[in-house]
């Protein structure tokens, strides 16, 4: 039997500091004092990092089993950690076997279950800096909580629990946020699974089908200008995939967008203020200096597609992408959707500004992003086929040739090997 800890804490390991964890301490015992037992049987709440490969540690999967009540910590990098979908996962996985097993008992047509409300939010940064949209499944669930005040409502309850005079709010919100827990444990027991899944068979929730966009707002990423494709194929030919969103997309982000434009990833600045030239017109001029024809392709949900159109025509792909970019969630899923495949054709350069004070400053978060995005990638440690942390116009346009000649003699060593096997067929004997 898996331990029934009153309350699981799923966040993202990059958000981990000393207020996340005196919040996880008083909230433990303001529970505690109310149901009893020890801290440890009240609140899980894992610090270690699942490394690339492994299993959920026994504990961690124990507690996911067992856990009466999810709080999720709500902040733009919990939506972009695979691993923090897949424990939503998980309790959405317990909330649907308990409506069937109330409908077991009821007669047919006659159930009318709904999921029980076992995952309870807490909104750890202003609402205003969460990804827009969130992910389906999080926006089928309540988390600005009215009852817990405008000052957590309007400024997280990290702010609340770093500063002292959000003291008095700071109490209040966890004496209610521990009450809601007691109370929904006790009205809705959730069921254990059958059986722990395995880390990887578990689907990050959060890869689902996207939120539908605000009034006024787009939940795909803006479509470059239209692709310049002439439909002749071959080495000669190069397409380039701007992965940077707008400026609108990324407020609440990150604070500096002077970089960015409403076109789409083609007027991003990576290298602001020291180099303002918008990034297609830099890739434009890479391809010429390499007499390489350019192709502008967009960004969206049929990146795929476009990906094995290209490798069928034997073009070379380069997706050019920005950090801040990958923690938005539609961005973010493409990404990963690429990353899940192998491309010999496709080049990824990711381009890092030492002169960026933000980017500077939130270098660990930015990585962490980078990491989970492009695992795959990472883990084959390819320099012919992806560079990051490129950190000048100079160095990128040396990587980039260099990586755009590796990619055609890759395609040319294919169609010598396609062109052989094809001379080689074996021919039957005519019959006299």
């Amino acid at each position: 039997m898996s331990p029934k800890h009153w309350f699981f804490i799923s966040y993202a390991r990059v958000d981990a500091d000393e207020y996340l964890k005196k919040f996880v301490k008083e909230l433990v015992k303001c529970v505690r004092l109310q149901v009893g037992g020890s801290a440890e049987e009240v609140g899980f709440f894992d610090t270690e990092d699942i490394a690339l490969g492994q299993e959920w540690p026994a504990a961690l999967s124990a507690a996911l089993q067992g856990a009466r009540v999810m709080l999720p910590i709500y902040t733009p990098s919990y939506f972009l950690s695979e691993n923090c979908g897949r424990e939503w996962q998980i309790f959405e996985d317990r909330r649907c076997a308990a409506v069937a097993g109330q409908s077991a008992g009821q007669p047919a047509g006659q159930s009318g279950a709904l999921r029980p409300p076992v995952i309870l939010p807490v909104l750890w940064v202003a609402q205003d800096r969460l990804p827009s949209p969130l992910p389906a499944v999080a926006t089928e669930i309540q988390y600005t909580h009215e009852q817990l005040g405008a000052e957590y409502a309007g400024e997280g309850m990290w702010q609340l629990m770093r500063l002292s005079k959000f003291r008095d709010a700071r109490r209040e919100v966890i004496d209610r946020l521990a009450a809601t827990i007691i109370s929904v444990a006790k009205e809705h027991p959730l069921p254990e699974l059958p059986s722990p899944p395995a880390l990887r068979s578990v689907t990050s929730a959060f890869l689902g089908r996207p939120a539908s966009p605000p009034a006024g707002g787009s939940a795909t990423p803006a479509a470059a200008s239209a692709p310049t494709t002439t439909g002749a194929a071959g080495p000669r030919y190069v397409q380039f995939i701007f992965v940077a969103g707008r400026r609108s997309e990324l407020q609440g982000v990150r604070s500096r967008l002077d970089g960015y434009g409403n076109e789409g990833g083609i007027d991003w600045q990576p290298y602001l203020p020291d180099y303002s030239e918008e990034v297609y017109v830099f890739a434009q001029s890479v391809a010429a200096t390499e007499k390489l024809r350019y192709e502008s392709v967009p960004l969206g949900p049929d990146l795929i597609q476009r990906l094995e159109a290209a490798e069928r025509d034997d073009k070379i792909v380069v997706l050019l992408v920005d950090t801040w970019t990958l923690r938005l969630e539609q961005y973010h899923r493409f990404m990963r959707e690429y990353d899940r495949r192998s491309f010999l054709n496709c080049v990824v350069a990711v381009p890092w500004n030492p002169r960026d004070e933000e980017t500077v400053g939130s270098r660990d978060l930015l990585e962490k992003a980078l990491q989970i995005t492009f695992s795959n990638r990472l883990a084959t440690s390819d320099p012919e086929s992806f560079q990051s942390g490129i950190a000048s116009p100079d160095e990128l346009r040396q990587k980039l040739s260099a990586a755009l000649n590796a990619a055609r003699m890759r395609l040319l060593n294919v169609a010598k090997v396609r062109k052989l096997a094809e001379s080689q067929r074996v021919i039957a004997r005519p019959l006299l």
